[in-house]
């Protein structure tokens, strides 16, 4: 009798391949023939309730990880093999179907975090054990030991051997141990490639960002060695390096941006409210401490946006445009005490929307990120790069403390779940969630 009666049998004449790969066959249509007789008997059994219970049990832990869809019939497994090894990356591919239990029970450990799969190491391939050519990816790439649903394996990109691969029900931590055994041992030193390093993407609690059904989507963000703190409209939420919320702090108006420098966060705030403004000024730098106790701030007659501090001094945006697209920006400079030291024009190369949306330093140059494309900036503002890197909801260079590696790593705030359109439109089930995903910078590139 097996563990469930999710299992796979070749309904389909096999095609004439590698002996091997047709005795892989022969042998899971027999094991399917033998579990047949069980089919009724299993829906009926405790172990079936069992399952249910425990995949119920799963669904009340908030989702953490967005599972792929099942790859389109029509798409080449090749191709998506393909594309991760361009980017360096091994896949982690998983073949069952919508009604079997333990392939749904494996999905939610995925999708609850039981399971944690490092996007930035693997891709996560969903195949349908009944689309017969996808049957037929798998099992060039695996060898299953037999013919429980569902079949999980990881292979590289040039699938040059066969591997095998677990099946049936399997515990979290044997489907971890899978993961880990074919993750990189160690960071890269300063020695080795930028696309070696290796970051796991951060999730946010389900719930404990609602705030951001009211404030609209994340407008900058920065971090520290114990925090990340991630701006919008009504103020600042401060969450850890485990993505879970640390507090929040109001603010008057939309906080378009943050810094962090020497133990203070800055924050740069455009007031389109004029009962809001003082002495008409719609432009606000605020300096808090790493507890958000106000240490100081400065009015301007500019809006302001985009925010960093490099050496003594403090990088504002400035928009004056309006969302009409335009060429160029511009940037003040301020002490860091927010003495106005005046601003600088700059041709970016090409159109914009606004001012610079988000800033960050790798303490050298100046990152702008816009409406339209991002720029390197020399600390002096005169010399621009274009590179590439979507990021108009906030970035910062993350502390080596945590990277740990040489190579420069920015983090980058990407919204979950449709932003906040999605959210606003069903808060229960999707609630505001935000995932914090890490590129490593070398030779003047970004890399995922």
């Amino acid at each position: 009798m097996p563990k469930c009666a999710d299992v796979w049998y070749n309904q389909k004449p096999a095609k004439q391949k590698k002996d091997e790969n047709m005795k892989n066959r022969l042998k899971l249509a027999c094991g399917a023939v033998a579990c047949a007789t069980a089919l009724a008997v299993f829906a009926q059994s405790p172990a079936h309730d069992a399952l249910k219970r425990e995949i119920a049990e799963l669904q009340k832990k908030p989702v953490v990880f967005e599972l792929p869809p099942y790859l389109p019939p029509e798409q080449d497994f090749a191709d998506v093999c393909k594309a991760a090894g361009e980017k360096k990356k091994k896949l982690l591919v998983s073949i069952g179907r919508e009604a079997c239990g333990r392939c749904q029970r494996f999905y939610e450990l995925v999708r609850r975090g039981d399971v944690k799969i490092d996007t930035n190491a693997f891709v996560f391939v969903r195949l349908d054990i009944d689309e017969y050519t996808q049957r037929d990816y798998f099992m060039d790439a695996f060898d299953p030991p037999d013919g429980q649903l569902p079949f999980v394996g990881v292979t590289d990109a040039e699938r040059s051997t066969q591997r095998p691969c677990l099946t049936g029900y399997r515990t979290p931590k044997e489907y971890q141990a899978l993961v880990m055994d074919a993750t990189p041992a160690s960071r890269p030193t300063a020695d080795a490639a930028a696309d070696d390093v290796r970051m796991p993407s951060i999730y946010t609690v389900p719930h404990e960002l609602d705030c951001l059904l009211k404030a609209g989507h994340i407008q900058g963000a920065c971090c520290s060695e114990k925090a990340i703190y991630l701006s919008h409209q009504l103020g600042i939420c401060k969450i850890g390096w485990d993505g879970k919320l640390i507090r929040s702090v109001e603010a008057p108006a939309h906080l378009g941006d943050t810094a962090y420098a020497d133990g203070k966060i800055y924050g740069a705030f455009v007031i389109r409210s004029k009962a809001v403004r003082k002495d008409g000024k719609k432009g606000l730098v605020r300096v808090w401490d790493e507890d958000f106790n106000l240490l100081r701030e400065a009015w301007f007659d500019e809006a302001l946006d985009g925010i960093t501090v490099l050496g003594d001094t403090v990088y504002v945006g400035v928009d004056r445009w309006g969302h009409d697209k335009h060429d160029g920006c511009c940037i003040k400079r301020l002490t860091t005490d927010l003495t106005d030291l005046g601003n600088v024009d700059l041709d970016l190369g090409y159109q914009i929307h606004y001012g610079v949306q988000t800033m960050a330093t790798d303490g050298k140059d100046l990152f702008l990120g816009c409406y339209g494309g991002m720029s390197r900036v020399s600390k002096d503002l005169k010399t621009v790069t274009k590179v590439k890197l979507a990021c108009s909801e906030g970035f910062d260079l993350v502390p080596k403390s945590i990277s740990k590696c040489d190579t420069p790593v920015f983090f980058v705030v990407k919204a979950l779940g449709g932003n906040m359109h999605g959210w606003r439109k069903d808060p229960v089930n999707n609630p505001p969630r935000i995932r914090i995903d890490f590129h490593a910078y070398s030779n003047g590139a970004f890399k995922d």
